[in-house]
């Protein structure tokens, strides 16, 4: 199978910890692209769910550890809290 060499640009930041995430698994940036490319074709769609209605975001928050999702901006502590009047 011929390969094609793309180019993407993202933060730095990212692209560090995603090498070494990654790494940890055996796998090199250029393989989790294409394991990722796979997924979609094979889905048909981005193989996680994408939403802004945070309801049906929840399973997010379970994945992240407290300390930090009180710190994710856009996340209001109250949101489910009732309006008073």
């Amino acid at each position: 199978m011929a390969k094609d060499r793309f180019t993407i640009t993202l933060d730095s930041s990212i692209k560090e910890e995603a090498q070494q995430v990654l790494a940890e698994m055996g796998i090199s940036l250029s393989g989790g692209v294409e394991l990722f490319l796979k997924a979609v074709i094979r889905e048909r769609a981005i193989p996680f769910p994408i939403t802004a209605d945070r309801a049906k975001a929840g399973y997010f928050y379970a994945l992240v550890p407290l300390p930090e999702l009180s710190e994710c901006k856009g996340v209001d502590k109250d949101e489910n809290a009732e309006e008073d009047g």
